[in-house]
């Protein structure tokens, strides 16, 4: 009753069942399958797998059989090589006789550790896109008039101190046409030939000359139209209507706003040729020549090229907030998962630790047995973290491309180490911990429970 008085429209409720399905198949469905998996297991081995706890003796499975064939069959120098470095070879064994816990833990360390490593790859991105989009332009100021100048004014730009170049713009409202759709649009009319600012244009071509009925729009508005390059579009200004061809989309952090050909837009906003404001390059210091400005009549505002970039970081904080907190949360994930996969890799085997140290093996050469095994886990998490991250970090640039701005990729060392090295570091810690209670274990007391259980 109140959203209908006060004038609001109604709000129609309305559910995606595949929303709903993957809800379901996340929450429960995962929990389920991983119950089941180990239910299954235990239903299809062996007594003796059973009673030698830790030992898989299932002979008759594809992956036994597998290893038994001669495609698999070891060198006979790697096998030298192992049967001289037993400590190396128990290591290795321990990772294939639980090569399914060792898979699963690894691939849970390693999506945690890479979707952290890709915030980090977007967040990097997304300010270097910004940068990357004012360094492309010659500007360093960007002059706002009181009103619209004619040529003979903006012309006196020229003549001010410390003013090396004017490249001066037009700027408007429109709408934009295309069947029955009708979009409210503001357009940049820009000089073909020396235009100081740059455009990143994600398809298509610039504009042939001055007086060429083109358009360039963004992506998304684009997208809303559902418009191809070569469609004519019927763009409305205050002076008149022209169907203007998109030759091309770009990628604008402004957004809502297209490029058009300088007297193409004039003739769309004004009955005479008139300028909005102007890009200047200056040869004196920025301050100086900024000063000269506001003292002339006609000039409403100017912008350093470094307060827009200021500007445009700003806000881009509220995403990158976004992604830090996505990057905590999923760092605090990959701590416990390190922790809980090594400690129970480590200490559900202290009774094989026990009967090895009964059977003559020293603390320093299990130490070692166990430090191969978890070598085995670093090497693997690096190998696979690297690509999964810039596979994720490539998925969520696509993503915000949908909502915002086109974002390119930029790969920078800094934000793997920033994220792996101290990840590495912690395994070696943990192992180092959990050795050190495995060494700790009493004994006697450890055989006779594996043995009476």
């Amino acid at each position: 009753e109140y959203v209908s008085g006060t004038g609001f429209p109604f709000i129609w409720r309305y559910y995606k069942p595949a929303a709903f399905a993957l809800t379901f198949f996340y929450s429960i469905g995962f929990p389920i399958l991983a119950i089941g998996l180990p239910i299954r297991k235990i239903f299809t081995m062996q007594t003796a797998a059973m009673i030698a706890t830790g030992v898989e003796t299932n002979s008759g499975t594809m992956t036994t059989m597998f290893m038994r064939s001669n495609f698999f069959r070891i060198g006979k120098r790697w096998n030298r090589l192992l049967e001289r470095k037993v400590l190396l070879r128990i290591g290795l064994r321990n990772v294939w006789r639980r090569k399914f816990f060792f898979v699963f833990s690894t691939l849970c360390i390693v999506l945690s550790l890479a979707f952290s490593v890709a915030t980090l790859l977007t967040n990097t991105s997304i300010y270097q896109t910004v940068n990357d989009f004012l360094d492309r332009g010659q500007w360093e100021l960007f002059v706002q008039f009181i009103g619209h100048l004619d040529p003979p004014n903006v012309a006196q730009l020229q003549h001010i101190d410390g003013i090396s170049a004017v490249d001066p713009y037009r700027k408007g409202f429109v709408k934009l046409g295309v069947a029955d759709t009708v979009m409210p649009y503001r357009i940049l009319g820009i000089s073909t030939a020396k235009t100081l600012m740059g455009v990143d244009l994600i398809e298509g071509r610039f504009f042939s000359s001055d007086e060429a009925h083109e358009i360039i729009l963004n992506e998304e508005m684009k997208n809303t139209l559902g418009l191809e390059l070569g469609d004519l579009v019927e763009v409305s200004g205050k002076e008149q209507a022209l169907p203007l061809t998109l030759v091309g989309t770009m990628n604008n952090l402004t957004g809502g706003q297209g490029l058009a050909p300088l007297l193409t837009t004039q003739s769309l906003l004004s009955k005479h040729p008139n300028f909005s404001g102007a890009l200047l390059t200056v040869h004196d210091p920025i301050e100086a020549v900024e000063a000269r400005l506001y003292h002339t009549d006609n000039v409403g505002y100017v912008v350093r090229k470094s307060q827009a970039r200021e500007t445009l970081h700003i806000s881009m904080g509220k995403l990158s907030n976004f992604l830090y907190k996505y990057c905590t949360l999923s760092l605090v994930v990959s701590v416990l998962l390190i922790f809980i996969n090594l400690y129970l890799n480590v200490i559900d085997r202290e009774t094989e630790y026990a009967v090895l140290l009964a059977n003559g093996f020293g603390k320093h050469e299990i130490s070692r047995m166990i430090s191969y095994e978890v070598l085995v886990m670093m090497i693997v998490v690096m190998l696979a973290t690297v690509p999964l991250a810039v596979l994720f970090a490539k998925l969520i640039c696509l993503r915000i491309a949908e909502t915002a701005m086109n974002v390119h990729l930029h790969l920078q060392i800094r934000d793997f180490l920033i994220i792996l090295l101290p990840g590495l570091l912690l395994m070696l810690g943990v192992t180092a911990y959990c050795v050190k209670v495995a060494m700790e274990v009493n004994v006697p007391t450890a055989i006779r429970n594996r043995i009476l259980g």
